[in-house]
């Protein structure tokens, strides 16, 4: 009887163990087919390489490097293509007006987290600020770009019921784009960078 008890017992284990593995692999199968599913309906644009100058910067100083590669929605990615034909992930321009190029641009850490940098010249050397952190992780459908803001005019997008303001760029700036949700603007004023929201 004691027998009888503990190989049915073993038997109930067995079979609740089995079932175990058995859930745990239709989970895996369903993450999986979910996650393919999701990359079919995501597609890769290419950008243009670094300048020298801006990738050992990242690198060394950051600890990151930039974004060449990125992931856009199948709607995105045409969007950019046909107005871009690449990524619109970085742009190069004398954003502080000392004569010398400067780069603004996504960057990657370690551990996938995008964040937009601008790295400037200053005298002899090069310094960074970082715009915009935490953008989001680079395994996901980034729904951001970066674009050259020309100098002109520009428009803040009013808050409550205050009126708007307007700015006049001498130089260029930065645009930063959230697809769908808005825009903010970049640019450098005295001696450091400053935002003026386009849209929301």
């Amino acid at each position: 009887m004691t027998n009888g008890t503990s190989i049915h017992g073993a038997q109930i284990g067995f079979a609740t163990r089995l079932a175990l593995v058995l859930a745990v692999f239709a989970v895996i199968a369903l993450a999986t087919g979910a996650s393919a599913q999701a990359h079919k309906n995501q597609s890769a644009l290419k950008t243009d390489p670094l300048p020298k100058f801006v990738a050992r910067y990242v690198k060394n100083k950051l600890g990151v490097s930039g974004v060449t590669r990125a992931r856009y929605s199948r709607y995105h990615t045409a969007r950019l293509r046909k107005s871009y034909g690449k990524a619109p992930t970085q742009v190069i321009a004398d954003f502080n007006g000392d004569g010398k190029r400067d780069w603004a641009g996504l960057v990657r850490t370690k551990g996938g987290v995008l964040n937009l940098v601008v790295v400037y010249s200053k005298g002899q050397q090069y310094r960074h600020v970082y715009l915009q952190r935490n953008i989001c992780r680079c395994d996901n459908s980034i729904g951001v770009s970066v674009h050259l803001q020309k100098p002109g005019r520009l428009k803040e997008f009013p808050k409550g019921n205050n009126k708007p303001k307007f700015v006049r760029l001498r130089r260029p700036g930065i645009e930063f784009v959230y697809f769908e949700r808005s825009s903010v603007v970049f640019y450098w004023k005295q001696t450091k960078f400053v935002s003026l929201w386009t849209s929301d």
